[in-house]
């Protein structure tokens, strides 16, 4: 069985660094080994062994010091249909993790606009590889030939997927600023230097939030055609990404936004990174629930693609649940400010009709600050 899904995940894994191209990153240390050709090919395969980053697949997850926490609403997105559409309550797990309780108790509803992501779970006996391959077709008009999916027998197979893909360019322009010392490592940034005469463009390319001082202060990117919303906190950290992330949002009123002025300066370090986390807390656990008793979860997968540049913020997130089903069922100041993010802050993408967020970092290490190539 484990063989099958083996199998069956290095061929979506295949699936989905096919549809990344964003450019490598320029260290090849800690890299996964490669799992078949075309990633090889690519040129960009997901860091297996990361040094100061954890992957966390609930908004609530803690904020450690030193370190860097991401968490994605494709876990979400999954769990969601896994819970409404196939057991119709939610997922009873025995010796679940305790983060399960946030899955259950939270929803990943209306987080993006329906165009960019897709979700779907359900019980098969045919080829879960083909269900995920035939809907990003649908959804997204990508289309692959892999003759490495996986090779399924006749058990039915329980399975939920989520998957989002977003892109927002900047309204503004900014350029290479030379580079930024985060904490204590220099790293490339974007933005402006010193600003001599501040402009109606400058107005336009970001408003600033409750600047306290110079490591306290919130700046909202402007998007072209209003995409959604870029936010940049440099705050002090709550204990959670959740918390931190509605701190910050609390601060981000109308009575509360500024502008740039001459002698501000605007840098931000470049962000770049493919990631996956495999979250063996959850794998080989039965679920107790009436319509699918006694089902093992098998495999667990998410996988992260992740861009800020000068240009823009690009997303890509994949999540896999999967396994065998034991039985099938229905399915404002007056000084020079310098806006410089070279302590830890919150990376928050959300859609501006949300309340939520389908993306939050705290960048607290500078692991994945890259510019690529």
């Amino acid at each position: 069985m484990q063989k099958h899904y083996n199998l069956l995940l290095a061929g979506l894994l295949t699936l989905f660094l096919l549809g990344c191209n964003t450019p490598p990153p320029s260290s090849e240390t800690n890299t996964a080994e490669i799992i078949d050709d075309p990633i090889h090919v690519l040129g960009r395969k997901p860091i297996e062994s990361r040094k100061t980053t954890d992957i966390y697949a609930y908004m609530n997850a803690p904020i450690k010091e030193g370190r860097s926490s991401i968490y994605c609403a494709s876990f979400q997105l999954a769990w969601d249909v896994l819970r409404d559409e196939v057991l119709k309550e939610d997922p009873k797990i025995i010796d679940a993790p305790e983060w399960v309780e946030y899955l259950n108790a939270s929803s990943a509803k209306g987080v993006i606009d329906s165009a960019h992501f897709v979700a779907r779970a359900g019980i098969t006996k045919g080829s879960v590889s083909d269900i995920v391959n035939t809907t990003l077709q649908e959804q997204f008009g990508m289309s692959y030939t892999n003759t490495r999916m996986d090779a399924v027998s006749n058990l039915p197979k329980l399975y939920a997927f989520g998957y989002l893909k977003k892109s927002m360019k900047y309204a503004g322009g900014f350029g290479y600023s030379g580079g930024v010392r985060f904490q204590d490592e220099y790293v490339p940034s974007f933005g402006w230097k010193k600003i001599l005469e501040a402009t109606k463009g400058h107005e336009t390319s970001l408003s600033i939030y409750d600047y306290q001082h110079d490591n306290d202060f919130i700046v909202k990117l402007h998007t072209k055609m209003g995409e959604g919303e870029i936010i940049l906190a440099k705050v002090p950290p709550k204990t959670d990404l959740k918390s931190t992330y509605e701190s910050v949002m609390k601060r981000c009123k109308a009575e509360n936004e500024s502008f740039v002025r001459t002698g501000d300066v605007f840098k931000v370090p470049y962000l770049n990174f493919c990631v996956m986390e495999n979250f063996p807390e959850l794998r080989g656990r039965k679920l107790l629930n009436d319509q699918v008793k006694n089902s093992q979860i098998e495999d667990v997968l998410q996988l992260m693609l992740f861009s800020m540049d000068d240009d823009g913020v690009a997303v890509k997130a994949f999540t896999l649940i999967a396994g065998y089903a034991a039985e099938e069922a229905e399915v404002r100041p007056k000084e020079e400010r310098k806006l410089v993010f070279d302590k830890p802050y919150l990376l928050i993408l959300k859609e501006k009709a949300s309340q939520n967020p389908y993306f939050l970092m705290w960048v607290g290490s500078s692991e994945f600050m890259s510019r690529g190539e």
